[in-house]
């Protein structure tokens, strides 16, 4: 009975051993590919950009923005938070401005708004996405340390 014990738990930790293996060879991978330097192409950047709204913004109205800036010319994508008055869009550059949108939008709606421009200090401090304290943004970064 005992050796049925034993040999029962070896095979558990051989199944769990390989498994996890296989995951940290996919995860390592996976942030590989996602890391690895490409060539830009200029004209196919693609740069985020914000509008602020004063206040909330109705949801059908907040649509209504969304749908009339993303029939423009070199928006790739667009996101509205209308409780937070938050309008965020993805644009071609040379294609498209910051400026040009902001200006269509506001012959567009009566809604008080204002380009949302990033200071020189949060730009160093990167994307306000990663929290660079977390073991997620650490092994990234060692992973990508690794192969570049």
């Amino acid at each position: 009975m005992q050796k049925n014990n034993i040999k029962r738990l070896k095979k558990i930790a051989i199944w769990t051993a390989s498994i996890f293996s296989v995951l940290m060879v996919v995860l390592v991978v996976h942030i590989y590919l996602v890391t690895r330097p490409k060539a830009p192409l200029p004209s196919e950047q693609i740069f985020l950009s914000r509008i602020d709204f004063e206040k909330s913004v109705d949801s059908l109205e907040a649509i209504r923005i969304m749908n009339h800036v993303q029939a423009m010319k070199g928006i790739t994508s667009a996101h509205f938070n209308h409780e937070a008055g938050l309008f965020a869009y993805g644009y071609q550059k040379g294609l498209q401005t910051p400026e040009a949108v902001h200006e269509e939008v506001t012959k567009f709606t009566t809604l008080k708004s204002k380009r949302h421009i990033v200071s020189e200090e949060d730009l160093a401090k990167g994307c306000p996405a990663f929290d660079k304290s977390s073991f997620t943004y650490k092994f990234g970064e060692f992973v990508k340390n690794v192969f570049h």
